[in-house]
């Protein structure tokens, strides 16, 4: 793989733009379908006016800039897919949708190209009807912002080749991201570490009366930067809600989870989806947190804190003890994923933190 690589990418919202506007940034070929024409013009006015002002101001050079303008095609028939290596699929979380896409793109692209997904829940192996033509489908996970996440998730499906695999582990390591190759009840391992967590998050909230602020203070100044109510509305509460439907079901989480799903629908009943609305755990303007006038302080009682580390920790611990991945790699994946400076088995050692296999997740 090189500068010849061709990459489909299928979806004009939050992450296929981020995906498109991260692979542009490098020598590849790069095809971006979208919604409707509509959004195709729009989105190649602004990629275009971007890579002109980025010339004009000495960001990049006008090899750079020509290459660019030749190679990144933005459109929104599949046509444009025809001769792709990869294709990335990244349309909203609906299966029928998704199984829809792929049934249609399967006649048209050649049986040498790979197909993907950037699904966070939907395993690869769901999203082809009966008929794939003897196709296989693999899950390539990214994660937002791209540019500043280190990791892609390959999350395999039940029966691959083992030739797929290599393809899109050199192709991720291509794009300057280390691959995660993960197979069965460790796919999707980064959304599901922090799991149990926001679960004891929303369980803290709906049992003992504790306000979404008081929780994400605590969260933040002692586990990770995002509290979890802000990340849940960063990436969409409706998301949220069929990832858990998804992966969560086959978790050992109990009354956690039925707890965090009925916040999680209450909230998509009242069409309350996150930051993209304004509307989620918070109210927003113009992308951040309104808070109210007087805020009530409060603090967790150190039960509460306890617990708190060990819903983050525990599944943590639990994948290395059962030798999903090597620590340093985990330790590695984690701080990527949380965009944290603190090493969570540092913090293991600092609070005499003991793995408890009562407690798994997995």
């Amino acid at each position: 793989m090189g500068s010849s690589t061709h990459i489909g990418i299928i979806g004009d919202g939050k992450m296929g733009l981020d995906i498109f506007n991260y692979l542009s940034s490098l020598r590849l070929k790069i095809s971006l379908v979208c919604l409707n024409e509509a959004h195709a013009a729009s989105i190649r006015k602004t990629y275009e006016k971007k890579q002109k002002r980025a010339f004009k101001f000495g960001l990049i050079d006008i090899v750079t800039y020509e290459y660019s303008i030749k190679n990144s095609h933005i459109g929104y028939d599949y046509q444009l897919l025809e001769s792709c290596d990869i294709i990335i699929e990244c349309i909203p979380e609906e299966l029928h949708s998704k199984r829809a896409l792929f049934a249609e793109l399967i006649n048209i692209i050649p049986m040498d190209c790979v197909l993907c997904s950037n699904s966070s829940s939907l395993p690869p192996e769901d999203l082809l009807t009966d008929d794939g033509h003897g196709r296989s489908l693999y899950g390539l996970h990214f994660f937002f912002p791209v540019a500043y996440k280190q990791f892609v998730e390959l999350n395999l499906p039940v029966v691959y080749e083992e030739e797929h695999k290599l393809r899109l582990m050199e192709f991720v390591r291509l794009i300057n991201k280390q691959p995660i190759p993960m197979e069965g009840r460790f796919r999707f391992l980064a959304n599901k570490l922090m799991l149990k967590l926001q679960a004891e998050c929303c369980r803290l909230h709906v049992q003992e009366g504790l306000s979404f602020h008081v929780i994400d203070s605590w969260v933040k100044k002692h586990i990770m930067p995002a509290g979890v109510f802000e990340f849940m509305d960063q990436v969409g509460i409706d998301v949220m809600l069929q990832s858990i439907k998804g992966y969560g079901v086959n978790m050992q989480l109990g009354q956690y989870l039925e707890l965090m799903k009925g916040l999680l629908e209450n909230l998509t009943l009242e069409k309350k989806f996150g930051v993209k609305n304004d509307q989620g755990f918070y109210s927003y303007e113009k992308g951040r947190i309104i808070m109210p006038a007087k805020a009530v302080e409060a603090s967790l009682t150190s039960t509460q804190q306890n617990r708190l580390y060990a819903c983050y920790l525990n599944p943590i611990h639990e994948v290395v003890e059962k030798e999903v991945m090597a620590k340093d790699d985990l330790a590695q994946m984690v701080t990527d994923y949380t965009m944290s400076d603190q090493d969570p088995f540092d913090l293991s050692n600092h609070l005499q933190f003991s793995y408890d296999p009562s407690e798994n997740v997995f």
